[in-house]
């Protein structure tokens, strides 16, 4: 099956499923207008690798996604995939006392090959997200 369609039904299904996660107190949460699915990485979809990408997010007053990262993953190889797509996202906005306003959120990107019988469970994915290391400041004494 190719990649993209997998992306699609895959992401079409879990996103009917789990919806974006606002993370503040808005009056009125943001809504999905458009929601690019991610290309599976060819590699890992011909070896059969599954995966999850959990991307965290902001959606600006005009509704776009702005300053996405990731938060962690189940394989490197899907969060390039997975934030490429999430960046080209749109919303209407979320408002607050009738004004559009910029909201944090974050959702879970997950790559399971609908052609194969699946290794895991989307749920089991989701569950073994782990956070991705933090670059550590290094402190360095000047002192003799």
């Amino acid at each position: 099956m190719n990649p993209r369609i997998s992306s699609v039904l895959i992401l079409a299904a879990l996103l009917s499923a789990s919806a974006i996660v606002p993370l503040s107190a808005a009056d009125q949460a943001p809504k999905a207008i458009s929601q690019v699915a991610p290309v599976y990485p060819f590699d890992s979809l011909r070896v059969g690798i599954e995966g999850a990408v959990l991307v965290s997010f902001n959606i600006n007053s005009q509704g776009k996604v702005d300053k996405a990262v990731v938060v962690s993953s189940t394989d490197r190889a899907f969060e390039g995939p997975a934030l490429s797509a999430v960046k080209r996202w749109n919303f209407t906005p979320a408002t607050k006392g009738g004004l559009a306003i910029s909201v944090p959120a974050k959702q879970i990107v997950v790559f399971i090959d609908p052609a194969r019988t699946p290794k895991s469970s989307a749920a089991e994915l989701v569950a073994s997200l782990q956070p991705q290391p933090r670059p550590s400041a290094r402190i360095v004494s000047s002192a003799k």
